[in-house]
Parts: structure tokens; sequence; C-alpha cells
């Protein structure tokens, strides 16, 4: 049985009002999510990094040709275009294995979904976000 999630309300910094849900950061899990939402909902998803200062959103061009998992990286192919997203331990080659600090740095430190409230209350919109580590 999937344990019982719970959520949180708060006030983002525009003003409205957010709920959160936290989700296991492991990269079995993290897998199985994100696998799911590219697969099954790429016509309507919305994706990208943000950084301080700038926020990248795109859109898929057609259903992911294939998602693999390797060393601790995600990647969404669909076709020529590509990205690798670090889900679980990047542990490098025998030859250059990855050093401790930047293995910490490219995991997984916090997974949600979340919804979005308009100023009368209703749902507006629906996310989730996965952030590595700083």
């Amino acid at each position: 049985m999937a344990p019982m999630m719970t959520s949180k309300r708060e006030t983002a910094a525009n003003g409205r009002d957010v709920e959160i849900w936290t989700l296991p950061t492991d990269e079995a899990f993290l897998q199985t999510l994100l696998q799911d939402i590219f697969e099954n909902h790429w016509r309507s998803i919305v994706f990208g990094p943000i950084i301080e200062g700038g926020a990248f959103e795109f859109r898929c061009p057609n259903a992911p040709t294939a998602i693999t998992l390797f060393d601790g990286y995600l990647t969404v192919h669909f076709g020529g275009t590509h990205f690798h997203l670090c889900i679980g331990e990047n542990k490098g080659s025998p030859n250059n294995p990855t050093p401790e600090a930047l293995k910490h740095q490219r995991r997984t430190s916090r997974a949600e979904i979340f919804r979005n409230f308009d100023q009368a209350g209703c749902a507006l919109s629906w996310g989730s976000m996965v952030l590595m580590n700083n």
C-alpha cells in the first residue's frame, strides 16, 4: 500500500495560494514518475530549468522515442533532441569517479507536486518540481 500523502498550503511570493505535496526523491520513484509524465502526458506539459534570473519553458516536440537511465541520469529522447536529469547517484567511471561533493550537488534534494490557485481560490494550474542541491 502506498503511503498517505499530505499537503501543505502556503502563500507564494505573488500573493496567491499554492498547495504542495512533497514526493520521495529516490531514483526508482523519480524514474517511474518522470517516465509516466513524459510517456503519457507529453502533449500537455511544459518543462525546463528555472534558475535565478531565468526560466526555460519547453514543450515536447513529440512523444519520447526512448527514456533511459544510466549512472544516475535519466535521459528523455525525442529523436535528435534530448535532455538529462540527475535523479540518482552519479558514480562516474572507474578511471574518473565523480567527487563526493559533486555527487551531492547533482542529486535531487526535493521533489514536489503543486497546484496554484487564482485570487478567487479556484485551482488554476498544476506542476511538479525536481530540485538539485546547490
